[in-house]
């Protein structure tokens, strides 16, 4: 059996694997209960993976800082800005809601790319993102944002 794991007198596989399998782990399982004192096998296959890490939003905080009627990371930096994270099981899918809302004229895409033309200046201004991975699992990060005048 994978280290952690065993079988009962009554067939139950229990315990809690302390190590993972790159290779299934294939064991038979003798039931001597069979009538007429014979016996039956049957080849049985583990396989151990690990969990996967608790799902995070990587981009730090603040967010590169824009200017109202500039393409929004063109300017600093030279590349759009798209937000990351990591664990969970991707993909990973950003929500388009943002609270409090992304300035007028910005928006961000379901990939996390934070894109547009700022038409009004916030400072230092507070916004929670969230990302969802493939099971469900969602979390919030606060990522300041300043878009300049």
């Amino acid at each position: 059996m994978p280290p952690g794991l065993s079988v009962g007198a009554d067939g139950a596989i229990t315990g809690t694997p302390t190590a993972t399998n790159t290779n299934p782990t294939t064991f038979k399982v003798l039931d001597s209960t069979v009538p007429n004192q014979q016996s039956a096998t049957k080849s049985l296959t583990i396989t151990i993976t690990a969990a996967p890490l608790p799902l995070t939003i990587t981009t730090t905080s603040p967010l590169p800082v824009g200017k109202v009627g500039d393409d929004y990371g063109t300017v600093t930096p030279a590349s759009p800005v798209t937000l990351t994270a990591s664990g969970g099981t991707p993909p990973y899918t950003w929500s388009t809601t943002i609270s409090p809302p992304l300035p007028s004229g910005l928006s961000i895409d379901a990939a996390g790319t934070i894109s547009g033309t700022p038409t009004v200046d916030e400072l230092d201004i507070s916004h929670t993102f969230t990302v969802t991975d493939s099971t469900s699992t969602s979390v919030n990060k606060v990522l300041s944002l300043t878009i300049a005048p």
